[in-house]
């Protein structure tokens, strides 16, 4: 007899039984996740949602899964009766525990293991009454209508119908204009105004000089600021000159009025968006360089969620293993191996690729065009040298001293400052990519009259003990608020400065003014280049939790940052000054045999483990700049304070503090020049930093891996 024979002559109770494992699924993973997804319609914009792909979500979140079990329990039901029963109690009370678990995590303060506890007991006294008492089953059965309803509302409001049922406001299209200049927008993503500056508060031409070469022929806004800390309302905000609103998702049927919209009727749309779907689909004739399959992003789509479901399901203290959620908006498991060999060999699905790609898109045409580019750089996770090859994999969020959950800094200044170097580092790597599209411009004769603007959505602090990227958690919210505004005007060829209050919310109606365009609808912002206009008094930003913080226009303390920062890394004169930092920066660029070497301290380092791995699948595209390890401290023969210098081959490049890593182990990371490798086998030494009467001395440690292999540079394709 087949299962599906053995489901029809079931009796009632039994098939209310079956129907129980659907309706304690509903309650215990999907609505949790519905729940979800409707206030954060960015997590399925960001996964290329469609309405197929939500059919498709909404049959894995309460259907299949639940379908699968009651197939088994079937099964067990035809071969082993007695084993099914078992199989039934503990499929409900699994799913009660799962349910009871969420209320608490809500409900209680209280460590991980009482909550767990807490959740023991009732769970096991919700099967014990479930087993024994008509009346708990009926109230399972009275529950069952969830099952269905919980999907039903999900796609008939909030983010779900947004996606499934609503259509682009085709009202919103622009007729033709007059306008015939290409337009190119960059919008770069956490980059903080002061990470380009110099002593001079210009664009630092020796760290960033494609940066400066725009500049010489743009208008650099220096008192520019963003609106929003995020990107899902900071990005809209820049496309729409629209103040950010909470209840939008970003895409275009939630924002029709844009400038996509606006040069839509006469130019050729070419967007490349990380993360939202502003330019209307069907406008959009940016080929793209990997667009994932159905499948692809359903695979993508559920790990995420399943990563984002024990977020919600585990205790506070029970999380702290788990990817970070908080950080993008997608891939938060990072690559497999699988994925990670692939990327390498193929140099695609990586932020850098995206940019390049968007690069070679650039080309002569006989009508305009808009090209559109947002791209997740220098945002974490920082893995890229200046030169752009790999330190660590993409998307991996190796952060030491930093709380990923709070996106708060460690109250340890090391930490903090190599985190700054690392965000520095993957920033000339955006100017050497910057510096190819200006090429690409100038050699498709589209430079001279060309409109380009080049932004960022929001800046970052890097403060010890302060948040990242809250301005309300941080003394230097001007940090977070100012970025970098730069706009080429077409045929412009002078530079200009000015200091005028601007936001993020000008650049549409800027952009729309240099164009020759009268705006169709009403918009918060105002063009930068009208005299005519009164600056704003204040700026404001809105935080995560909604709240609308407002500053004194001049925002006295923002250059204050920027101090900090040539303090600890110069501004470029020395070729390798962003690597001189941490403690006893006199012995960086030393030989070993220049200094005193003592006998070895019995310790070993390991490095990271998957290093080699990783140099295998990448080849030349990676380097190990950054070395991070653990040794064994219960011996007791460090130090209190103990400080690494890490030498290749022979020479001193880095010195850096060890940090607590667990019971009785220390950690160490440091970044290194990749000027300081060469080609074949690196020989690596880690030493021991310790002063006695006054004369410092080194002892070497121990260090598996102890020679880094180079392999030899790929040709650019």
């Amino acid at each position: 007899m087949s299962p599906i024979a053995t489901a029809a002559s079931l009796k009632r109770p039994d098939r209310l039984e079956l129907l129980e494992v659907f309706t304690l699924w509903g309650f215990a993973v999907a609505q949790p996740l519905y729940a979800l997804l409707s206030r954060h319609g960015g997590f399925l914009v960001a996964h290329h949602a469609g309405p197929v792909d939500l059919i498709w979500l909404v049959a894995g979140l309460s259907f299949i899964p639940p379908a699968v079990l009651v197939a088994v329990e079937l099964l067990m039901r035809r071969w082993m009766p007695r084993a099914a029963l078992a199989i039934h109690v503990t499929l409900v009370g699994g799913l009660a525990a799962a349910v009871l678990l969420g209320a608490l995590v809500e409900l209680m303060r209280s460590p991980g293991w009482a909550i767990m506890g807490a959740v023991f007991v009732l769970a096991g006294a919700a099967t014990v009454a479930y087993r024994r008492t008509r009346a708990a089953r009926l109230f399972l059965a009275m529950l069952s209508p969830a099952t269905v309803a919980f999907p039903v509302v999900f796609l008939a409001h909030g983010t779900g119908a947004k996606l499934l049922w609503r259509q682009f406001n085709t009202a919103a299209r622009r007729e033709a204009i007059a306008a015939r200049d290409p337009v190119v927008m960059i919008v770069l993503d956490e980059l903080p105004l002061v990470s380009l500056l110099d002593e001079n508060r210009r664009i630092n031409r020796r760290r960033y000089p494609n940066f400066a070469a725009l500049a010489d022929r743009a208008t650099f806004f220096r008192n520019a600021s963003g609106v929003h800390q995020q990107t899902e309302y900071a990005l809209p905000a820049i496309l729409t000159g629209l103040r950010p609103d909470r209840s939008r998702i970003p895409n275009a049927v939630d924002y029709p009025f844009s400038l996509f919209t606006l040069l839509g009727g006469s130019y050729e749309l070419r967007a490349s968006e990380a993360f939202t779907r502003l330019c209307p689909p069907r406008d959009n004739r940016e080929p793209a360089a990997t667009q994932p399959s159905l499948a692809a992003r359903m695979r993508s789509l559920m790990t995420d969620l399943t990563i984002v479901y024990l977020h919600v399901l585990l205790p506070p203290d029970l999380r702290a293993g788990l990817p970070a959620v908080t950080q993008t908006w997608r891939d938060f498991a990072g690559p497999s191996m699988r994925e990670l060999i692939q990327h390498a060999r193929e140099g695609a699905n990586t932020r850098r690729a995206q940019f390049e790609h968007f690069t070679r898109s650039i080309e002569a045409s006989d009508s305009p065009r808009f090209y559109f580019l947002h791209v997740l750089l220098p945002h974490i996770p920082w893995v890229y040298t200046r030169t752009g090859q790999l330190y660590l994999p993409e998307n991996m969020l190796y952060l030491p001293g930093f709380d990923l959950k709070q996106e708060r800094w460690s109250t340890n200044a090391w930490f903090v400052e190599q985190g700054d170097q690392r965000h520095l580092m993957q920033l000339a790597m955006v100017d050497r990519l910057l510096g190819r599209l200006l090429d690409r411009l100038r050699e498709q004769g589209l430079y001279d009259r060309a409109l380009i603007v080049v932004t960022a959505d929001h800046g970052a602090s890097f403060w010890p003990g302060a948040s990242r990227r809250d301005p309300a958690a941080t003394e230097h919210p001007e940090d977070i608020l100012c970025v970098p505004l730069l706009i080429k005007a077409p045929g412009q060829r002078e530079a200009a400065l000015t200091d005028r209050n601007v936001e993020t919310i000008d650049i549409l109606p800027t952009v729309a003014d240099l164009l020759g365009i009268e705006l169709p609808w009403p918009v918060d912002g105002q063009s930068a280049i009208d005299d005519s206009l009164t600056p704003r008094p204040n700026k404001q930003m809105m935080n995560r939790a909604g709240k609308v913080l407002r500053f004194d226009a001049r925002l006295p303390r923002k250059y204050e940052a920027l101090r900090h920062k040539l303090k600890l890394f110069g501004s470029g004169e020395h070729p390798n000054d962003l690597f001189r930092i941490g403690p006893r920066r006199e012995l960086i660029g030393k030989r070993l045999d220049e200094v005193a070497v003592a006998a070895p301290l019995d310790l070993e380092v390991h490095l990271q483990e998957n290093l080699a791995a990783w140099q295998k699948s990448y080849g030349s595209r990676f380097i190990p700049a950054m070395l991070a390890g653990t040794l064994d401290a219960s011996t007791g023969e460090l130090p209190a304070d103990p400080q690494m210098a890490i030498a290749l081959d022979g020479t001193i490049r880095a010195v850096v503090p060890c940090f607590p890593e667990g019971h009785d182990s220390l950690g160490l990371s440091a970044v290194v020049p990749t000027s300081g490798f060469r080609q074949g086998a690196n020989e690596l030494s880690i030493l021991s930093v310790e002063e006695q009467s006054g004369e410092v001395r080194l002892r070497p440690l121990r260090v598996v891996p102890s020679v880094l292999m180079i392999p030899p540079a790929r040709p650019r394709e």
